[in-house]
C-alpha cells in the first residue's frame, strides 16, 4: 500500500513538472529571428525588451564578461569586493600597471554597475594623475580616465549619467585644472584620443571633425566637445535612446521627468550644456583669441536662451521655464493696475511706505541723479527694485481699499497669488545657476566696447612686460574708463568672475604706477570695486593722491624741461606710501595667475 502511494506521488510530481514546463516555456521563450521576420519571444523577454533591461538593450554583450559572471557561481559580489581592495592597494603602492589591469577586471565583472565607471574614472583622472610631476604624464592619466568612461558607454550606451560624466571630465578637468593652458593645447593635437571619442560600433560618440567641435586654429576644443557629450545625454533622456545624429533638443515628448536623470538634478544637467560654450568663450579671452570672441559669446548667448526656454522638471511636479519670470511679473503688475482702478493712487501710497523702510544707503542711492551715482549706488538701486514691488494681495489687504469691491478683488488677487508662487519657484531655480548674471554677461560680452576693453587690458599687460610704461599706462586707463561705464550700466556684473579679472588688471596698473613713482589718480573709475576686493583679501586699500594735479600725464613728464619754480612747487603728496614687500608679492602672485 505504502509502495503504491509512493509511486503515485512520484507520478503526480513528474506530471505536474511536465505541465508547468508549458507556461515556463511560454514565459521564458527567447526572441528568434527567422526569414519571415523576428518573433518577440516569451512574456519575460518582451518585458525585458520593453523596459530595456536586457543586456543587448543596455549595451554590447562581452563574452569575457559573461564568462566571468558565470564562473563566479553567484559569488560575483565577493569577487568584486576583493578586486576593489586590490585596486586600492595597487594605488597606495603606485603600481599603476596592475591597477589598470584590476580596473578592467572589475569592469568585466560588473559592466552595468554605473558607479564603478564613475568612481574609477575619477580615480584615474583626478587622483592618480596628481601623482606625476610632468604635466604631459598627468594629461595622459586624465585622458585614461575619460577612456575608461567611454568604455563604460559601450555596455551602458543609453545611460545619461555616463554621458554626462564624459562631458564633465572633458570640460572641467581639462579646461579648469591648474594646467589648463597646457592640457587644452595637448587636447587639440591629440588625434589618438579624438579617435576614441568617435562613435565605435554601438558605443556613443561625437564627430571630432564637426564644425561644432572645432575651435581656434580649426582644431578640436575640449569645451565644445564636452557640450556635444552633454547634448548626447539630453538626447538619451528625452528620446530613451541614441539616434545616429546629434541635434539640439527643443521639444519634449512626454518622457522627461525627475527619474529620467538617475540622481542628477534636471536643472544642473541642462545648465551644463549652456555653460560649456560660456566656458569656451572665457577660455578664448584668457588665451587672447580676440577675433573669435564675438562669435563665441553669440553661441553662448544662444545656448543660454535655449536653456532658459527649456522646460525643467521639478520636485513640485510641474515644469518651469526660467525665461518666464519677467512675463509672470508683468502679468502681476497688470493685475495691480486693474485693482488700482478701484482706488487710484493706492499703489503709489504703498510704494512710498515701502521706500521709507529701505536701508539708508538704498534710499540715498535712489535719491541721487544717475550722473552722481557711484558703482555701489547702482548696486543698491538694482537691489531695491526687488523690494519695491507691489503685490495684488497687498493692495486688497490695505485699509484704504474699498470694502465694496474686496470680494471680487480677492478672486483676482488669488490668480495673482498663483502667478507669484510660480515666479518664486523660478527665482529659486534661477539663483541656483546664477541665471541673470550669465544672461547679462553673454549680452555684455558681445558689445564692441567690451571687446575693446579686453584688448586694451591685454595690450597693457604686454606693454608692461616689455617695460613700455607710458604706452601701458595709456592702454590701462582707457580700458578702466570703459569698464567703469559698463559696471554702472550693468551693476550685477560687479563682484563676480568678470570684475575679479578686471581687478587683477588693477594690480598690474598699481605696479606700473609704482615704477613711474606716481600715486593712484583720485578719479580712478574702478576705485570702489578695487578697494572692495582688497578689503576682502585683507590688503591695504589703494593710496590716492591728495591733489588730482599730482598725477602727471606722460606727455608732461616727457616734454620740455621744467623751470626751477615749477620744480619747487611740485612735491610728492604726503600720503603717498610705497607698497610693502608682502603686498608686492601678493600682487605678483595674482598677476601670475
Amino acid at each position: 500500500m505504502n509502495q503504491n502511494a509512493t509511486v503515485t506521488r512520484k507520478a503526480v510530481y513528474i506530471g505536474t513538472i511536465a505541465v508547468l514546463l508549458i507556461p515556463l516555456f511560454w514565459l521564458g521563450q527567447p526572441p528568434v529571428t527567422e526569414e519571415q521576420g523576428r518573433r518577440p519571444g516569451g512574456l519575460l523577454s518582451q518585458v525585458r525588451e520593453r523596459e530595456e533591461l536586457a543586456q543587448a538593450s543596455l549595451g554590447d554583450i562581452d563574452p569575457a564578461s559573461e564568462s566571468m559572471r558565470l564562473v563566479t557561481l553567484g559569488m560575483r559580489g565577493v569577487a568584486a569586493n576583493i578586486l576593489w581592495s586590490k585596486a586600492h592597494d595597487y594605488k597606495i603602492r603606485e603600481d599603476w600597471d596592475n591597477l589598470a589591469a584590476t580596473l578592467n577586471q572589475i569592469a568585466k565583472l560588473q559592466p552595468n554597475f554605473i558607479s564603478i565607471w564613475e568612481f574609477q574614472a575619477h580615480n584615474l583622472s583626478y587622483n592618480i594623475s596628481a601623482e606625476f610631476d610632468d604635466y604631459r604624464h598627468r594629461y595622459r592619466w586624465v585622458t585614461r580616465g575619460i577612456r575608461y568612461l567611454l568604455e563604460g558607454t559601450e555596455f551602458n550606451r543609453s545611460h545619461p549619467r555616463l554621458l554626462w560624466s564624459v562631458g564633465w571630465f572633458t570640460g572641467q578637468k581639462i579646461g579648469l585644472a591648474d594646467e589648463k593652458l597646457q592640457y587644452r593645447r595637448l587636447f587639440r593635437v591629440d588625434d589618438e584620443f579624438h579617435a576614441d571619442m568617435r562613435p565605435i560600433r554601438r558605443r556613443a560618440g561625437i564627430d571630432m571633425d564637426s564644425f561644432e567641435v572645432l575651435g581656434p586654429d580649426r582644431l578640436p576644443d575640449n569645451w565644445l566637445a564636452s557640450r556635444l557629450w552633454f547634448k548626447l545625454g539630453q538626447e538619451v533622456i528625452l528620446n530613451r535612446g541614441l539616434r545616429n545624429d546629434i541635434q539640439s533638443i527643443t521639444t519634449y515628448q512626454g518622457k522627461d521627468n525627475i527619474t529620467s536623470y538617475y540622481g542628477k538634478s534636471p536643472l544642473i544637467y541642462h545648465s551644463n550644456v549652456a555653460m560649456a560654450p560660456i566656458n569656451y568663450a572665457t577660455a578664448l579671452e584668457q588665451e587672447a583669441y580676440f577675433d573669435l570672441l564675438l562669435s563665441a559669446w553669440q553661441l553662448a548667448s544662444d545656448e543660454w536662451d535655449l536653456f532658459g526656454n527649456r522646460q525643467i522638471p521639478t520636485t513640485w511636479g510641474v515644469n518651469l521655464r526660467l525665461n518666464e519670470l519677467e512675463d509672470l511679473h508683468k502679468q502681476n503688475q497688470e493685475i495691480v493696475s486693474d485693482l488700482e482702478q478701484y482706488k487710484p493712487g493706492l499703489k503709489e501710497e504703498i510704494l512710498k511706505a515701502k521706500r521709507s523702510t529701505l536701508p539708508e544707503e538704498m534710499q540715498s542711492a535712489l535719491s541721487k541723479p544717475d550722473k552722481e551715482r557711484t558703482m555701489m549706488d547702482w548696486g543698491n538701486v538694482e537691489m531695491s527694485k526687488k523690494l519695491l514691488i507691489v503685490l495684488p494681495q497687498e493692495m486688497v489687504a490695505h485699509s484704504g481699499f474699498p470694502k465694496a469691491h474686496r470680494v471680487k478683488a480677492r478672486a483676482i488677487a488669488q490668480q495673482a497669488s498663483d502667478l507669484e508662487l510660480q515666479a518664486d519657484r523660478i527665482e529659486r531655480y534661477r539663483s541656483i545657476v546664477n541665471y541673470e548674471y550669465w544672461k547679462t554677461r553673454c549680452d555684455v560680452e558681445q558689445l564692441e566696447t567690451t571687446l575693446r576693453a579686453r584688448r586694451l587690458v591685454h595690450e597693457g599687460e604686454e606693454l608692461l612686460d616689455a617695460t613700455k610704461l607710458d604706452e601701458a599706462r595709456t592702454a590701462f586707463e582707457e580700458a578702466f574708463v570703459i569698464w567703469g561705464d559698463i559696471y554702472k550700466q550693468y551693476p550685477n556684473l560687479m563682484g563676480d568672475v568678470t570684475s575679479e579679472d578686471v581687478y587683477h588688471s588693477t594690480l598690474s596698473y598699481e605696479r606700473l604706477l609704482s615704477q613711474l613713482d606716481l600715486p593712484f589718480p583720485t578719479d580712478f573709475p574702478l576705485m570702489e570695486m578695487a578697494n572692495a576686493f582688497r578689503r576682502a583679501e585683507g590688503l591695504k586699500e589703494l593710496d590716492v593722491a591728495d591733489d588730482a594735479d599730482a598725477v602727471v600725464a606722460p606727455a608732461d613728464r616727457d616734454g620740455a624741461e621744467k623751470q626751477p619754480e615749477d620744480v619747487q612747487e611740485t612735491s610728492p603728496p604726503a600720503t603717498e606710501k610705497s607698497p610693502t614687500d608682502g603686498q608686492e608679492k601678493q600682487a605678483a602672485e595674482r598677476q601670475g595667475r
